[in-house]
């Protein structure tokens, strides 16, 4: 590269050019130094400017960190003042960063203190069952809060279904079907029938067509009381009281698919006839009955349940229908029939031990009671004994078995009150009440 100096005369004038030379500045700088001391003659200096020039241009680059601003060449501040502006620009792409993130926290955190706040005054119903659902579907804060803000507004209404609800549904369930009960579910939010099925215990009892047999009893044992309790542990047994009572049907026969029967017939006549329909003659053969009085439709039928103590609930294990016209040994065999039916079909060993027989407050059904629960004094040998002897006017009589007679408390409170009713004019179960 050519180099220019201005002479004394004003005048241009090119210098020749100088080999480089790898000196470092210190150096470089000494030996200006000395040639100016050498001689003070032009072409000395001039040969001087441009050493220290050209070694300028080399070590542009070369600076020291620390190094003073003045000491600097111009190429050395432009490379600064670049570096600088870089720094400038990652801190301003890094406040933005951690300005874009100070909003989304703050977002977050009025977030959370609104659902605090609409949790704290909302009065909705099922308001944890709203929250679990929409954090087990992935939900965010806001879209909880927008689900409340519609819960509050009826937008969204949850229902909880309670015990009447459960019932209604049952009920209607049993008198229309799964077609009426999805109807009314939509209209009346009834719960659904998956919702009963996962709430209740659905059993089928097998009715008593012809007459009461040791196999009817047997297969609702395994069905109703067995098969339900399989996840209970078979080590813990508890005592099982038996309880009758009948209840009020409406008189007519009707056909069963399942055994291709006919139901509705009275189980102390049924034995006369066949009620299983063959073909159309087996029909005319059972309508021929009724019309000569040989057989009755049902007018109640008698149900027989096991209550296991220490649990709530019932076990229908029988339900077969009367004509109203059986006597007491007709009840004898039905006691008789069930309890074998409980051994045979192994509840006492899976479930536990038949402890009593409670009965209503039916004349026929006491005396069959004491018939069969009523035979033989509790032996010395019990373990019972010792202390049951020692209660004065304590029935210690039971069955062959070991089972008392008891009666349903609601009979005998009846029984009790019925005559201070009658004294004072008291019309039970009718709107007008003369006292």
């Amino acid at each position: 590269m050519a180099s220019f100096l201005i002479a004394p005369t004003g005048q241009l004038s090119q210098v020749p050019p100088f080999p480089p030379i790898s000196l470092g500045f210190a150096c470089a700088m000494d030996l200006i130094t000395s040639l100016l001391r050498l001689s003070s003659e032009k072409a000395f200096y001039l040969r001087a400017l441009q050493i220290a020039s050209t070694l300028s241009l080399m070590n542009a680059n070369e600076r020291k960190p620390h190094m003073r601003y003045s000491l600097l060449t111009p190429f050395q501040l432009l490379s600064l003042l670049d570096e600088r502006n870089d720094l400038v620009n990652n801190l301003k792409l890094q406040s933005l960063n951690d300005m874009r993130k100070l909003q989304h926290m703050l977002a977050s955190l009025e977030d959370h203190n609104s659902l605090v706040m609409a949790l704290s005054q909302a009065d909705m119903p099922w308001l944890c069952q709203l929250l679990k659902t929409a954090l087990h579907n992935g939900a965010s804060i806001r879209t909880i809060i927008h689900m409340i803000e519609d819960a509050l507004e009826r937008g969204y209404r949850p229902h909880g279904h309670s015990t009447e609800a459960n019932e209604l549904a049952l009920l209607v369930y049993r008198l229309g079907g799964s077609n009426l009960l999805y109807t009314l579910s939509k209209r009346l939010a009834l719960p659904s029938l998956h919702t009963l099925r996962s709430k209740m215990s659905f059993v089928k009892v097998m009715p008593t067509i012809g007459h009461i047999s040791l196999e009817t009893v047997k297969k609702n044992v395994q069905d109703v009381v067995i098969a339900p309790r399989s996840r209970v542990d078979p080590l813990i047994r508890q005592g099982i009281s038996l309880l009758i009572d009948e209840t009020v049907l409406e008189e007519a026969a009707v056909y069963l698919p399942k055994t291709n029967g006919v139901r509705g017939l009275c189980w102390t006549h049924s034995h006369l006839i066949d009620p299983i329909l063959y073909n159309y003659q087996s029909a005319i053969n059972i309508a021929t009955s009724l019309k000569a009085g040989r057989v009755h439709l049902w007018k109640e039928v008698t149900v027989v349940g096991a209550h296991i103590f220490s649990e709530d609930g019932l076990y229908p294990l029988l339900a077969a229908p009367t004509c109203k016209s059986k006597d007491a040994a007709d009840m004898e065999f039905m006691f008789k029939t069930v309890v074998d039916g409980w051994q045979v079909a192994g509840g006492e060993q899976k479930v536990g031990p038949l402890w009593s027989f409670a009965t209503d407050g039916d004349a026929t059904r006491r005396k069959a009671g004491h018939r069969f629960f009523v035979k033989k004094q509790l032996p010395i040998t019990s373990s019972l004994y010792g202390t049951l002897s020692n209660l004065p006017g304590l029935n210690l009589y039971t069955s062959d078995g070991g089972m008392t007679l008891d009666f349903d408390y609601k009979h005998i409170f009846k029984c009790e009150h019925l005559p201070i009713y009658e004294s004072m004019s008291i019309v039970i179960d009718i709107a007008f009440c003369r006292l």
